[in-house]
Order: structure tokens, then C-alpha cells, then sequence
């Protein structure tokens, strides 16, 4: 691999990555000293770049201090933390004096815990600032800077949402009638300056509540999607070789550039383990506490403006998490095949010359995963599997001694027919798929939301609308699994007749590349082994959400219908009584 020339402070370097040496057609140029981007330097070379907003938030809390001149900028965190601990002592004594004024102290506490979660992310990131830094580092040469523009737009918006939030709340709040719930219990002459009070207080609290754990998001998120660029160049520079080409010094070099990538991975999950748990615990409280503020009946405007500056923002940040962390997967599935598709092309063109291991040819190949849900799904599903099934008697037809070089090839070749029939379905269905399951969780929850109701036409409709929706799911899913089982089933025929050939007659053994790529385990942001973050995760957690919602809301409407009926039975009893 070429060696890259060191590029001095002052000058401006144009990177090359290493995805695009090789072949020619892939190659790229891209230039560190961009107008949207800011570079990190270490004592040698030019290594990476970061959006200029998004390198100005790490400096302000504290993860890239060490990079500015100025030693005021440098301890610029200090103003941060200094805020974010006022914030919480902040909330603390005005939830208490709220309590002592008669107000609910359990409306706050979701906040004050919410806080204290924020207090620990910004800890564990601190805590993990050299490992970012090295993070970066490795991050530049391995790949060109992306998503620079994109990254610092939804910055410039988070930062905005604070100011919006403030002057909201003070066109809806009665400053007069709330002012000594936000002063501590003292007076103060003057609207203006209660008003500039209170949208102080106001500014300060959704920029550390809401501002600071969106913008980790980002950061997250902006080195996820720099991790699946590098993938996807990864697999188009391994498409582009023709299976003659894709000799073993190509394999090789393909393994080296996915094993710095695996480096990253691992040291990106290793850093964002814990402060991913606190996010999402974070924004699940502010979210779960709006809502139950919401379904006990309040709807006063300052509510509603809370619900849409706090809960939407946190609500989407979680679903963006949850995609892009997604992402990674993805694209590790998609080098792999790319891999095996070219290294298995190779293996049934160049047979002679290279003497695989025939068993590995079938055990290596990455399961057929549904990434999608949809009832037109299951009669292709049922045919491939038959498909398998006939394969697999096939395999177990044969004797140990007859199971030989051409035999254990023809079989292989008609596997690489059925998958690339199942690779097309599932790019035929995915999003497709996702949409029906959608409708039916939605149809699903609208029925559990008429359970409390005792008439003769809502069990119909419940019955009519719920039962086949229900049914279709499971229906698709057990489908799905069947397809995996016979998979499952073909690898171990093939592998059971083919380690007794091996048994009785010795065949060729050289060990191939492709088992390096293979049995890599794939990326899962575990956040502290609690949440595993896959796309199929947002239809989880918004069914969950969505059911949890509906039934407290049928609660709340049970609950008023009883005391409706009760008031209307006593209000008529002493009617009568009276008459």
C-alpha cells in the first residue's frame, strides 16, 4: 500500500484514501483544509477533519481543548459544567419549593433524573476524550471526511432550538402568576426584567437538558456513518473485481483494510457504550414524563410547548440512534457478501489451483436474515425453503464415498442459485415489507385501545380488525424462521456427509481468507449489554411506546366514564330523594 506524504501545520494536504488505490476506477481526492470542515493535527501530519460547529461543541465541553492556542479556550469546559450543575440545583430547588407551594414533586422528578443521567454522559465522555481523539485520528487516514455540511446544518438547528424554546415559553407563560416559582420565592418590580429572567432560566435548561444530549447524537451519529462510508467503499472497490482478478494478495489487502476498520468500530463502541445508555434513559424519562403529564388531563399552552420543544426532539433522537447504529450492520452484511459472492465465484471458476476446503464453501455463507415483514413474503419464503429441502435430501442421498470434488461443486453451484434468488427478495421487499408491518402494528394497537369499550359492535370490529392482523404477523414470522431452519438444515447435511468423506478419504486442505472476513462478529452498540441497536429495534420500541400509550389513555377514559356514571347515579338519587 503507498505511503502517504506528511503534510506540514501550514499546508493544505490532499488525502487519499486507501479504498481508492486500487483499482483505478474507485479513486477519490479529498481536501483536508475545506471551508466546512476543521482539521486535527497531531506534532507530524494532517489526520483528520471534523465539521467546524461540531469541533466547536467538543471544545466546549471539554473533549478537544487541547487542540486551541488561546489557554481561555482551553478551560472554556468549565463554563459548561459549571451550568450543568447549576441546571440540577437549579431544578432541585424549584422542584422543592414547587412541593412546599402545593405542587406535585413527582411531575419533576423524571427531570431531575434526567439530569443526572445528562451529568454522567458528560462524565463518561470526558472520561473517554483520549480514546475519541485517537478515534479521530484513525478515522482521518482511513477515509475521507462526509456528511461535513449536513453535520454542521443540524448543529446550527439544535443550537437555534434553545432560543425558540425560551421565547415560546414566554409568550405562553403568566410571568406574574409563575415568577416566584422561578426566583426562589422573591419578588422582583419590573416585567422586563422578570421576563429576561425567566427566559435565562428557560435558555439554560433546554440547552444542558435537551441541546447537549441531542448534540452527542450527532457526534455519534457523524462517526457511524463515517464507519459505513468506509464499508460501502470497501465493498464497491470488491464488486469491482472480476473473480479472475480477486486473487489471494487482493483478498489480503481487502482483510488488512476491514481489520483497521474493525479497530475503529471497536474503539467507537467502547467509548459510546455508556453514555448511549445514559442518552436513551435520558430521553425516555423527558419523553415518558411529558406523556403522563399529557394523559392526566393537563393541556395548558405551556405544556403543549413543552411537549414539542422536549419530547419530539428527544423522541426523534432516539429513532436516529437507533437507524443509523443500524446502519453499521447493514453494510458489514453487505462486504460480506460482496466477499463471498466474488470469493465464491472464484472457487467455481479456479478450482484446480487453489484446492479449497468444499465444506467451508457452504458453512461460510452468511444466513438469510428478514430485514422486512410482509404476508406476500411467505409463498416465496416457502418456496426457497422447499428449495432447500430438496437440496438437503439431495446432499443426504449420497454416500460419504461417492460425496466427491464434482458432486460436492454441483451442489454448491445450485445454493448460490437459491441465494441469489433470496438476495433479490429481499431487496424486493425491504421497504415494502416494513410499511405493511407497520400497518398492522397500528391496527393491532388501535384494537387494544377498544377493549375497555363493553359494546356488541366494538368486540366485532376488535375481533374483524384485530385477529387477522395478529395472525398475518406471526404467520410471516414463523414463515421466515422455517426458511433459516432449512438453511440451517442444508449446512448441516452437507457438512455431515462431507467431514465423513473427510474421514475416510483425505482430501486437499489449505485454509482460505474469506473465513477471516466471515466469522468477524458484527458491530452492536449494546449501550451498557441493555440496548441492542438494530433498525428492527425502532418497530419494537414504537410498538411498545404506542401500546403503552393507548392503554393508559383507555385507563384515563374507563376512569371518567365510572365517575361520570357514579356522579350521574348519586346526582339522580337526590333528585329523587328530593322529590
Amino acid at each position: 500500500m503507498p505511503q502517504q506524504n506528511r503534510a506540514k501545520k501550514t499546508e493544505t494536504a490532499v488525502y487519499i484514501s486507501p479504498f481508492y488505490n486500487s483499482p483505478p476506477g474507485l479513486q477519490a481526492k479529498q481536501s483536508l483544509n475545506s471551508s466546512s470542515s476543521i482539521p486535527i493535527y497531531n506534532s507530524y501530519k494532517l489526520n483528520s477533519n471534523l465539521p467546524i460547529l461540531l469541533f466547536s461543541f467538543l471544545s466546549l465541553i471539554g473533549l478537544a481543548q487541547q487542540f486551541s492556542k488561546n489557554l481561555v479556550l482551553r478551560k472554556l469546559w468549565l463554563v459548561f459544567y459549571f451550568v450543568l450543575l447549576s441546571q440540577i440545583m437549579d431544578v432541585l430547588a424549584m422542584s422543592i419549593i414547587g412541593a412546599l407551594n402545593g405542587y406535585s414533586f413527582k411531575h419533576n422528578a423524571p427531570y431531575i433524573f434526567a439530569f443526572f443521567c445528562n451529568l454522567m454522559l458528560w462524565h463518561s465522555m470526558r472520561r473517554k476524550k483520549k480514546n475519541l481523539i485517537n478515534l479521530l485520528r484513525k478515522l482521518g487516514k482511513l477515509c475521507p471526511a462526509t456528511y461535513n455540511k449536513r453535520t454542521n446544518i443540524m448543529v446550527l438547528i439544535l443550537f437555534s432550538f434553545p432560543f425558540m424554546y425560551s421565547v415560546s415559553s414566554i409568550l405562553v407563560l403568566n410571568i406574574t402568576k409563575n415568577l416566584l416559582f422561578y426566583t426562589y420565592g422573591h419578588n422582583m418590580k419590573g416585567l422586563t426584567l422578570q421576563a429576561s429572567v425567566v427566559r435565562i432560566k428557560k435558555f439554560l435548561l433546554f440547552l444542558v437538558h435537551c441541546t447537549f444530549p441531542s448534540l452527542v447524537v450527532v457526534l455519534f451519529c457523524y462517526l457511524c456513518l463515517r464507519c459505513s462510508s468506509c464499508f460501502n467503499c470497501l465493498t464497491r472497490k470488491v464488486l469491482h473485481y472480476s473473480p479472475e482478478e480477486f486473487r489471494p494478495s487482493e483478498q489480503i489487502d481487502i482483510l488488512r483494510q476491514k481489520a483497521k476498520i474493525d479497530d475503529i468500530i471497536e474503539e467507537l463502541q467502547n467509548i459510546f457504550s455508556l453514555p448511549s445508555f445514559f442518552m436513551i434513559v435520558s430521553n425516555l424519562f423527558v419523553c415518558s414524563s411529558i406523556l403522563g403529564i399529557i394523559l392526566t388531563g393537563i393541556h395548558s399552552e405551556l405544556i403543549i410547548v413543552n411537549a414539542v420543544f422536549f419530547c419530539i426532539p428527544n423522541l426523534i433522537c432516539i429513532i436516529v440512534v437507533l437507524w443509523v447504529a443500524g446502519g453499521l450492520p447493514v453494510e458489514q452484511h453487505k462486504l460480506k457478501g460482496a466477499y463471498y459472492k466474488r470469493a465464491h465465484s472464484r472457487f467455481l471458476i479456479v478450482m484446480t489451483s487453489e484446492k479449497p476446503q468444499y465444506k467451508k464453501e457452504i458453512l461460510d455463507k452468511p444466513d438469510f436474515e428478514l430485514n422486512g415483514l410482509a404476508v406476500l413474503f411467505c409463498y416465496l419464503c416457502l418456496r426457497c425453503s422447499f428449495c432447500f429441502n430438496c437440496l438437503t435430501r439431495k446432499v443426504l442421498q449420497y454416500p460419504p464415498e461417492d460425496f466427491g470434488h464434482f458432486e460436492q461443486i454441483d451442489v454448491l453451484r445450485q445454493k448460490a442459485k437459491i441465494d441469489d434468488i433470496l438476495e433479490n427478495l429481499q431487496n424486493v421487499f425491504t421497504l415494502s415489507s416494513f410499511f405493511a408491518i407497520i400497518s398492522h402494528l397500528f391496527s393491532c394497537c388501535s384494537v387494544i385501545s377498544k377493549i375497555g369499550y363493553q359494546s356488541m359492535f366494538m368486540l366485532v370490529s376488535a375481533a374483524v380488525y384485530g385477529i387477522p392482523n395478529l395472525l398475518a404477523i406471526i404467520i410471516v414470522l414463523w414463515v421466515a424462521r422455517e426458511l433459516l431452519m432449512e438453511q440451517n438444515k442444508l449446512k448441516e447435511a452437507f457438512y455431515k456427509t462431507a467431514h465423513s468423506r473427510f474421514l475416510i478419504v483425505m482430501p486437499p486442505d489449505e485454509p482460505q481468507c474469506k473465513r477471516e472476513i466471515l466469522e468477524k462478529s458484527i458491530f452492536v452498540l449494546n449501550g451498557c449489554s441493555i440496548f441492542q441497536n438494530t433498525r428492527n429495534s425502532i418497530l419494537t420500541l414504537v410498538w411498545k411506546l404506542l401500546i403503552f400509550a393507548f392503554i393508559i389513555y383507555q385507563i384515563q377514559i374507563t376512569l371518567k366514564k365510572k365517575k361520570s356514571i357514579e356522579y350521574s347515579t348519586a346526582s339522580s338519587i337526590s333528585m329523587y330523594r328530593k322529590s
